[in-house]
C-alpha cells in the first residue's frame, strides 16, 4: 500500500462491511518505497469474497489483493 491515507481507506471499507479484522500484520520499508499489509479478515458466509477482493483493489493505493 502507499501510504496511511490508503490503510485508513481500508480499515474504513472495513467497518462499513462489518468485517473483522483477526490479525494485521505491517511491514514497513524505507520511506521511499511502499508498505506491505497482510489482514486476516472474518467473512459472513454471504460476503461475496471476489467482489470484496476487487472492491478493496480498488482502494487507492493498493498494489494487489491476494487470498491466502
Amino acid at each position: 500500500y502507499a501510504g496511511s491515507g490508503c490503510l485508513e481507506a481500508l480499515l474504513k471499507l472495513f467497518r462499513e462491511r462489518d468485517l473483522r479484522v483477526l490479525n494485521m500484520n505491517i511491514l514497513h520499508t524505507s520511506p521511499a518505497e511502499k508498505h506491505c499489509a497482510a489482514f486476516t479478515l472474518r467473512l459472513d458466509k454471504a460476503t461475496p469474497l471476489l467482489a470484496l477482493m476487487e472492491r478493496i483493489s480498488n482502494v487507492p493505493g493498493v498494489a494487489s489483493v491476494q487470498e491466502l
